[in-house]
């Protein structure tokens, strides 16, 4: 499941529900492993530089104590933060139970996105009654949504003639192509 903004992040979360799955119980070290793949693609609104991507593991019986050896992996009951006293990674109440101090598994990584050498455009848009302008937003007949269009040039040259288009569609229309009202 897709979900834009998560908890008013800004950020877009990718939920993975395993009911119908099972990890077995194992005495003492496990050698197993079960892996998901999944792949994103940056597109041109990102802005460019370094961005963190945070992974987080909750499960149904999570109240014991947590623990491990793996040095690429933070449990809740580790320190995060030692300069701010952080010490429990549910910061997002990611699995939605009303608490931010359940035991959750959690790795990140970094990348630096460099936006391909063009001219850019983005629009990004907000209902009349919000402050701020979102990718993406949902709107109900009869709200009025305001939009703004930015042009960065992350060419090697300067542009000199910009024609930016916005079509928007006819009454009733629910999509912009030929012969596909």
């Amino acid at each position: 499941q897709r979900i834009d903004d998560y908890k008013g992040t800004g950020k877009t979360a990718y939920v993975f529900n395993l009911n119908n799955f099972t990890l077995p119980k194992v005495p003492g070290t496990f050698s197993g492993v079960d892996r998901m793949y999944y792949t994103f693609k940056p597109t041109t609104a990102l802005s460019e530089g370094e961005h963190t991507v945070e992974s987080f593991l909750s499960w149904d019986n999570n109240s014991t104590d947590a623990s491990g050896n793996d040095p690429n992996t933070v449990y809740s009951s580790t320190v995060v933060n030692a300069q701010r006293g952080i010490s429990f990674l549910d910061k997002y109440d990611a699995n939605n139970n009303g608490n931010r101090n359940d035991r959750l598994s959690y790795l990140s990584f970094k990348f630096n996105f460099v936006p391909p050498r063009a001219v850019i455009l983005t629009k990004k848009q907000k209902l009349a009654t919000d402050t701020a302008y979102r990718s993406i937003i949902k709107a109900e007949k009869g709200d009025i949504v305001e939009y703004k269009l930015s042009a960065w040039n992350n060419s090697i040259d300067n542009a000199t003639a910009v024609n930016i288009m916005d079509i928007f569609p006819y009454a009733n229309d629910k999509a912009i192509v030929k012969d596909d009202s």
